[in-house]
């Protein structure tokens, strides 16, 4: 069904503040900057190495800021995957449908650990490849957690029905963890202790670069505000967390492939 990992959803309160980090502070690359055919929406395409962020712009009254969807390109007939998906009981927020640039099809829908997922058709391939960063390594994975009890619904959802290869289930302090891969892309599924679902279970960004320290030193140097970096449970590497633009949390990683 699933052909990549397209891009990760940015709702942004003020898209050229936005656009100053992730182009001018993390080094993007701006792939396609555009709009609705109405007008009345703007969007714009960041890549980071071989990751894209879609950056949304903000309605007035609008409060809903920060990350939003995970977007998926199919490799199938849009309707065919719409009806796979709802014979599972999967709510669409928005069924299949033109998409408002006028290039392809799309839907929305939650997946069973209640994150949005957006599914387009279409033939053009947005990412550049092998794309470099002055500053990155590479688009490790975005994080979506959920409550124990979806936990085994969403790895069976992610690798029988969206066609990702799933990595083992490493259970350390009490949580439990496994990753799905596409190609380049990968999504990190964390069960939480919490039993109550996350109004927003698309939690965070991780981006690995060669050295946390030095990553640092360079986000400080443009103004944004930088706890020192940390040694993960294993103390196998250091990882840094920090709030970009519209409260998206970012976590930069040291650790080897």
């Amino acid at each position: 069904m699933i052909k990549e990992l397209n891009h990760i959803g940015v709702r942004a309160a003020d898209i050229d503040n936005a656009l100053r980090f992730y182009v001018d502070v993390l080094d993007g690359t701006i792939i396609r900057n555009g709009g609705s055919a109405d007008g009345k929406s703007r969007f714009i395409y960041v890549q980071l190495c071989d990751g894209v962020i879609e950056l949304l712009g903000s309605k007035p009254g609008e409060t809903n800021f920060g990350l939003q969807h995970v977007a998926f390109l199919v490799d199938c007939d849009l309707q065919a995957a719409y009806q796979t998906i709802l014979a599972q009981g999967l709510v669409f927020t928005v069924p299949p449908r033109p998409a408002a640039s006028g290039n392809g099809v799309l839907a929305f829908f939650h997946e069973p650990g209640g994150a949005t997922f957006e599914l387009i058709q279409r033939e053009e391939d947005i990412r550049i490849p092998g794309l470099r960063n002055k500053y990155l390594l590479d688009f490790a994975f975005s994080t979506i957690s959920v409550t124990g009890n979806a936990f085994d619904r969403c790895s069976d959802f992610y690798r029988n029905t969206m066609d990702f290869v799933a990595g083992n289930t490493i259970k350390t302090a009490g949580l439990k963890t496994r990753y799905f891969s596409h190609g380049p892309d990968t999504i990190e599924l964390v069960a939480t202790s919490d039993s109550t679902p996350l109004a927003q279970p698309l939690t965070h960004l991780t981006i690995r670069v060669a050295d946390c320290l030095v990553m640092r030193d360079h986000l400080l140097a443009q103004g944004i505000a930088c706890p020192m970096p940390e040694a993960d449970a294993a103390d196998a590497y250091q990882i840094m967390k920090i709030a970009g633009p519209d409260g998206v949390a970012i976590h930069f990683i040291d650790q080897p492939k």
